[in-house]
């Protein structure tokens, strides 16, 4: 439709079906009725579910290898949208170009980057203090000349309203997409496993706390409880001394931790669906104080009982729902006794579970799209951040 307002989203670091940029923003906006773009790391123009995907390029495994895909990026920023939606740190820089072509720009926050920078493996950890303050810097100049920000917390609010006035920033929870029949389909499925299990879906890490889980697994089987612990995702024990490594893996086969490769979205949920309890390991870092990881919510969603680090957060979620057990995050033998008492109290695991499924229940993505949505209109019916032109971008 002529009048309907175009929004370009724009990625070139996640996958193009990633689950928050694509199925819960751009395919929802598609959805009521918005004419929506999506640039993204693929390596050629396509269309889905009403979205148009231009190609940005296959991603690499460099993060030089990035560049041509910021200037492709950029590229299309440059076309005629209404509003450009970023989901990178490092499209800051080539926002604030954009920008002073009168493009508005919104900067979705999917989490604190300048603490996480703090954390990465990925670079010299004599490096990461200096990072983290070239992007709070980089943060400090572009962010007041954009037009809006996204971020999934309210805790994150107060220290982003120093840049945009609150009218400009958007909640927007990653929440699930799981609906009642979704529930039931995969509870249908096969088991993954024949016994209970205990899982945690995410990476094997140290910001994951491995040492932590195979420690209490060994302690688990120590009480006499043979209950395996399954981790569905990646590994990535970078953070660990070299020769820790073999030894930790090791350890978890010893102890029965099962590695399970990472999978995609639909076979990942039958595995919360059938699953005894759910576990959401996590350092206690800045980077993690303030997260709401949308896994918690998958194990409200299917009624699983929670093991959970007793902070921040996730803590204040599962505490004010008792709807699970909270253990300080570093403590292996608390952790043991936690997954010893939910697998083997028939009562506790009954009242757990039914808060967790009663927890689930509040929390829907339904219930956000609404606000992005206003923040979009908020930013067309102003004047701050340029006016953009009607039409869409062009893969030209």
């Amino acid at each position: 439709m002529k009048d309907t307002p175009t929004v370009l989203h724009v990625t070139t670091v996640h996958p193009p079906y990633n689950p928050r940029i694509y199925h819960k923003e751009v395919k929802a906006l598609a959805s009521a009725g918005w004419h929506v773009i999506l640039a993204t790391t693929t390596s050629q123009s396509t269309e889905a579910d009403g979205v148009r995907l231009l190609p940005l390029g296959a991603p690499g495994r460099s993060r030089l290898g990035r560049i041509p895909r910021n200037l492709r990026a950029l590229k299309f920023m440059l076309g005629r949208n209404d509003i450009i939606h970023i989901h990178d740190p490092e499209l800051l820089v080539i926002a604030s170009i954009a920008r002073l072509f009168g493009r508005r720009i919104v900067y979705d926050v999917h989490e604190f980057y300048h603490s996480r920078f703090e954390q990465d493996t990925w670079m010299p950890r004599f490096l990461r203090p200096a990072v983290g303050s070239l992007y709070a810097l980089t943060e400090r100049l572009v962010l007041p000349r954009l037009s809006g920000i996204v971020v999934v917390s309210e805790a994150m609010i107060p220290y982003y309203s120093a840049f945009l006035g609150e009218d400009r920033i958007a909640t927007i929870r990653n929440l699930p997409t799981i609906t009642a029949e979704d529930v039931a389909r995969h509870r249908r499925a096969p088991r993954p496993l024949a016994e209970p299990y205990i899982l945690h879906v995410g990476e094997a890490s140290t910001n994951r706390m491995f040492h932590v889980t195979v420690r209490a697994a060994e302690l688990l089987r120590e009480m006499g409880n043979v209950t395996p612990i399954v981790n569905v995702g990646g590994i990535d024990l970078s953070g660990y001394p070299p020769n820790e490594r073999a030894e930790l893996l090791q350890r978890a086969k010893d102890a029965d931790v099962r590695l399970i490769r990472k999978v995609p979205y639909e076979e990942a949920m039958p595995w919360i669906a059938h699953a005894h309890v759910g576990y959401m390991p996590l350092a206690k870092h800045p980077r993690n104080i303030n997260a709401l990881p949308v896994k918690l919510f998958e194990y409200f969603a299917f009624g699983l009982p929670v093991v959970a680090p007793a902070f921040g957060a996730i803590e204040k979620n599962i505490n004010e729902r008792s709807a699970g057990l909270l253990v300080p995050y570093d403590d292996p033998v608390a952790l043991a006794k936690a997954f010893h008492d939910v697998t083997t109290d028939a009562a506790l695991h009954k009242r757990l579970s039914a808060a967790s499924q009663a927890a689930g229940a509040e929390f829907a993505f339904e219930k956000e799209l609404p606000k992005l949505e206003a923040l979009y209109r908020h930013i067309l019916s102003g004047t701050r951040g340029g006016s953009g032109r009607r039409g869409g971008a062009t893969a030209n």
